[in-house]
């Protein structure tokens, strides 16, 4: 599914682009993000991290103790975007 490309989206994506630092960015986390929600976001960054480096679905699945059809998705979105800014964050 795709994202509906409106004003609220590029208003959120202006907003992203304008964070200067950590300080910001942890005070945008915590406006725009409940804890739960922001720990399903880290999820799907460590399934996105574990994908890139090979390891199988179902491994990932039950290191993360999650559901296999979470793990799929990351992988059908590797698939469907050459997503590089992970290798690019250290």
């Amino acid at each position: 599914m795709a994202y509906k490309k409106d004003r609220i989206y590029y208003y959120l994506v202006q907003l992203i682009l304008k964070l200067k630092d950590k300080e910001q960015a942890d005070e945008f986390f915590k406006v725009m993000f409940t804890p739960k929600e922001f720990e399903q976001l880290k999820i799907r960054i460590q399934i996105l991290q574990m994908l890139k480096k090979g390891m199988l679905q179902r491994d990932i699945a039950n290191k993360l103790k999650i559901g296999i059809a979470t793990v799929t998705r990351g992988s059908n979105m590797l698939k469907q975007y050459e997503f590089e800014m992970l290798d690019r964050v250290r």
